[in-house]
């Protein structure tokens, strides 16, 4: 996980706290959803066995673009947001002891970034949380 930390702080985001993930922080960000207008969850895979960095796929969902939002409502974008988060946490609290997370912020956006590392590949998980609009 140092390479992901020494990639955001190049980055230059501003990290707030890191550490392997427990249950408090999915609690801490279910809570958190609720002062926020907009989000987004980006999910990469990297399962290329010689570069662990490289994004071999990448899902995006957010309010109004992705898969999921078609089957609703504009109205019921903000709910079934809730929802997606609601399910991530639920599969992350299963992947916990694989998990790693980071919390920082970046222009007004405030990140949850977990970083699931198995025997299978990585997985990064980015729940971003904003009042402004995010576009992908």
């Amino acid at each position: 996980m140092k390479h992901v930390l020494e990639e955001l702080k190049q980055r230059k985001m501003n990290i707030i706290k890191h550490a392997q993930l427990d249950s408090k922080i999915l609690l801490e960000l279910k809570m958190m959803t609720s002062f926020y207008d907009y989000i987004e969850i980006n999910t990469t895979y990297h399962d290329d066995e010689n570069d662990q960095n490289l994004v071999t796929w990448l899902d995006i969902e957010g309010m109004g673009y992705g898969w999921v939002w078609a089957n609703y409502d504009e109205k019921d974008w903000y709910k079934m947001m809730l929802r997606l988060v609601n399910d991530e946490c639920k599969h992350l609290k299963k992947e916990m002891k694989h998990t790693y997370y980071f919390v920082y912020e970046y222009q007004d956006i405030l990140f949850y970034h977990f970083v699931v590392k198995d025997e299978y590949c990585r997985r990064d998980r980015i729940i971003q949380l904003s009042n402004e609009e995010l576009w992908g």
